[in-house]
């Protein structure tokens, strides 16, 4: 990487170093740069090491089966819970074959913490998933049917509801396009586009939210993530600008 001046201060060349260090990443390589906790590299050697620990192979291939195996849901944890928790964590180890994603993440589910567990688990065993975004599309349907709350069924009705939020049908869904990562994912790398128009948190009536229900985009419990219309425009839009292009498959 090459910072063109000579004009610049030791701390100077640090900052710029970091910030052009960004902006050379793409697919899966810039989702992981996404997820590293805020304030948590003090400089571009702490950076580059980082990187090289979790992209270089550093790891041999068995040692990176055995920590992505060890990811498990746990009795008390909501479906939801577990799935953004074996997101992060996936994304912190180096890359992997989908395959052993998505047969570490069915191992990873314990059938008696919730009915939404075990009948993900069932139908992942029964129709093997080939793509982490298989798993996570398969997840998110079940995230609605998640038994380990009973507050759920009295919020049932809100799925019906027209929120602020809710997709509009004159977008395609999310799905159509065939994206070769997950919404999450997807999500994360429009924060690095600075044509995005990137939602606020929305303000919804707390008697209206529902736990069943998540949107990372709004950061609100009043809709899917998968049926947010804000999200559908904004794709759509940076589609057509030229954006995301590379995270969809052929």
């Amino acid at each position: 990487m090459v910072v063109k001046g000579n004009d610049l201060a030791p701390h100077e060349i640090e900052s710029v170093l970091l910030k052009k260090f960004g902006e050379t990443l793409t697919n899966r390589a810039l989702t992981w740069y996404s997820l590293l906790p805020e304030l948590s590299i003090d400089s571009f050697e702490m950076l580059a090491d980082y990187f090289i620990k979790a992209h270089a192979g550093a790891r041999k291939v068995h040692a990176r089966k055995a920590d992505i195996f060890r990811i498990a849901q746990g009795k008390p944890k909501l479906l939801r819970e577990f799935v953004t928790r074996f997101q992060k964590e996936r994304m912190l180890l180096p890359a992997i074959s989908d395959k052993l994603e998505a047969e570490a993440f069915t191992k990873g589910l314990i059938l008696r913490s919730s009915d939404a567990s075990r009948k993900l688990k069932e139908s992942l065993l029964k129709f093997q998933a080939i793509t982490w975004a298989d798993v996570h599309n398969r997840s998110a349907d079940r995230f609605v049917t998640d038994s380990r709350t009973d507050r759920g069924q009295s919020n049932r009705s809100l799925q019906d509801k027209e929120t602020s939020g809710s997709r509009d049908s004159s977008y395609h869904r999310l799905s159509e396009y065939n994206f070769n990562v997950n919404i999450v994912e997807l999500v994360l790398a429009m924060r690095n586009i600075k044509e995005a128009r990137l939602s606020k948190s929305m303000r919804s009536d707390p008697s209206q939210r529902d736990p069943n229900l998540w949107c990372e985009y709004h950061g609100t419990n009043s809709h899917r993530i998968g049926d947010c219309r804000h999200l559908c425009e904004e794709v759509a839009t940076l589609l057509k600008n030229g954006h995301l292009r590379e995270f969809l498959s052929d």
